[in-house]
């Protein structure tokens, strides 16, 4: 089906980050637009896999819902009251359910946000650090975000810890792109595994 698809482009997507920031950590030279790029992509891809998800059930009980409508929850549910479609009316309370779920996590409600800001406002632009777990030697991204990172630094934290090197988001710093994306992997894998489960 088609949202298993997508979760397949989204896992390439992710896959490349993997590969391009392992590089990066190496020592190997990666231009930051490689990994901007896979990132958006990845953004793009995991997030739409609901929406995919929804056209697959859409088939699946012949509501009709053309291409050239809109098809979201809501629509999904008139037309399926419209049917008397007990069966796709039971699928759509439990989707609805299911994604407030989803959302409710703060890293899935994060990286569903990023993916927005990435399709309707600006590109989304992670940063690379590398330093003493906190000090900052490298900084790609945009000037002003190497002065509010720098504010965040304490001077009192020791300088004998690990050098350490990631690539975080500006606005979440808690844990690493890769990890919140691998989160959100998960998360979207198992929405779609119990869905399938839920109504083959």
């Amino acid at each position: 089906m088609v949202a298993e698809d997508r979760l397949k482009k989204a896992k390439h997507h992710l896959d490349r980050l993997h590969f391009l920031i392992y590089r990066d950590k190496a020592g190997t030279m990666v231009n930051p637009k490689k990994i901007h790029y896979e990132l958006e992509h990845f953004l793009i891809t995991i997030r739409s896999v609901p929406d995919y998800l929804l056209e697959d059930y859409n088939k699946k009980y012949a509501l009709g819902i053309s291409l050239d409508d809109k098809l979201h929850p809501n629509a999904f549910k008139r037309k399926a009251r419209e049917l008397r479609n007990e069966d796709a009316t039971s699928f759509i309370k439990w989707y609805e359910k299911k994604l407030r779920v989803l959302y409710k996590d703060e890293v899935c409600l994060f990286v569903k946000n990023k993916r927005d800001i990435s399709i309707h406002r600006q590109e989304v632009t992670p940063v690379a650090t590398r330093g003493k777990s906190f000090a900052i030697d490298v900084l790609i991204g945009k000037p002003e975000d190497f002065e509010s990172l720098k504010e965040q630094i304490s001077p009192e934290e020791p300088t004998t810890k690990n050098i350490t090197f990631g690539w975080f988001f500006t606005d979440y710093r808690m844990q690493d792109i890769l990890s919140i994306c691998e989160h959100y992997y998960e998360k979207m894998k198992s929405f779609l595994e119990e869905t399938r489960m839920m109504s083959p």
